[in-house]
């Protein structure tokens, strides 16, 4: 979520088109998100729907997840956008968290 998917009502600012496909982007006026149930829901208590793509290689000897090497992270969480996904899932490795390697630039 935090790679500009969120739309600011307040702002009128979106990160990301407006002509997308797939979820709806979560509104900022209504986070945080919270659950009730089994749902994830905002807080006006509407039910919050997940559209995600994994997003792998942060485990990785590097400790980067993949494409970053190509392309900025503003054009990669634009094309994550247009192709109707509104969340990131991460993966990472704890050993590479808790050992902090350096990443090359």
């Amino acid at each position: 979520l935090a790679l500009g998917l969120l739309w600011s009502a307040a702002a009128d600012v979106v990160l990301g088109p407006r002509t997308r496909n797939g979820a709806s982007l979560v509104n900022i006026a209504k986070l945080p998100l919270h659950t009730k149930g089994r749902y994830i829901v905002n807080v006006e208590n509407e039910r919050v729907k997940w559209a995600c793509i994994n997003w792998a290689g942060a485990y990785s000897l590097p400790a980067v997840v993949g494409g970053l090497e190509a392309q900025n992270l503003t054009n990669l969480a634009a094309r994550i956008s247009n192709l109707g996904f509104n969340c990131v899932r991460l993966c990472y490795s704890t050993e590479n968290h808790l050992m902090n390697p350096l990443v090359m630039d």
